[in-house]
């Protein structure tokens, strides 16, 4: 019964690190002619990226999931061409994050990219 106990909370604490914890794994490569490209330069990792059409009232999703763009990290993502705004964040709080940056009524063409830099301030 001992053992049962020890293993149960063995696994338990396993599954409760590795869901707390970012992801640093190698960002996607993207293989499409409409991207949005955003390049830390910075000190501060990136923990949102969020990219909506400029009709839409709310941010959407995090188009990171769990990763981070960590200093020096650069993340492409395919996204559709159009009149869209743009924020990065700097902390993980679940859509009420730091804006870091944020461009309102960027326009990006068809097998057009968008490309930014962020630096510290």
């Amino acid at each position: 019964m001992k053992i049962k106990n020890r293993l149960s909370l063995i696994t338990v604490m396993i599954l409760l690190a590795s869901c707390s914890q970012p992801t640093t794994d190698p960002l996607p490569e993207v293989d499409n002619n409409t991207y949005l490209e955003i390049i830390n330069y910075s000190s501060t990792p990136f923990w949102g990226l969020y990219c909506t059409d400029t009709i839409n009232n709310s941010w959407g999703e995090n188009l990171l999931g769990d990763l981070i763009i960590a200093s020096g990290d650069t993340y492409k993502v395919a996204i559709n061409p159009g009149t869209v705004d743009i924020r990065v964040d700097t902390q993980a709080t679940y859509g009420q994050g730091n804006g870091a940056w944020e461009q309102i009524g960027v326009v990006i063409n068809d097998k057009e990219s968008f490309s930014k830099a962020l630096y510290d301030s």
